[in-house]
């Protein structure tokens, strides 16, 4: 769960990155892309995060709660 919801494209917003049983996972600025405007040319959620591998990997597996994630490293 994102705490301040994914933003519409063209957009970013920072915000705190939840696990869906509770429980803080971390921060991170959070950038959307439309459809034709990312690298791919897919429609787009980046996840900018600070901190430690630790940090992304709890990051990482709150976004793996989600149904249609697809981590690209």
């Amino acid at each position: 769960r994102v705490g301040l919801g994914v933003p519409g494209p063209g957009q970013a917003v920072v915000g705190r990155v939840e696990r869906a049983a509770g429980g803080f996972g971390g921060e991170a600025g959070i950038l959307a892309f439309a459809e034709g405007a990312s690298f791919t040319g897919e429609p787009v959620v980046e996840f900018h995060l600070h901190g430690s591998i630790a940090i992304i990997n709890t990051v990482i597996d709150c976004l793996e709660e989600l149904p249609g994630f697809r981590a690209n490293a």
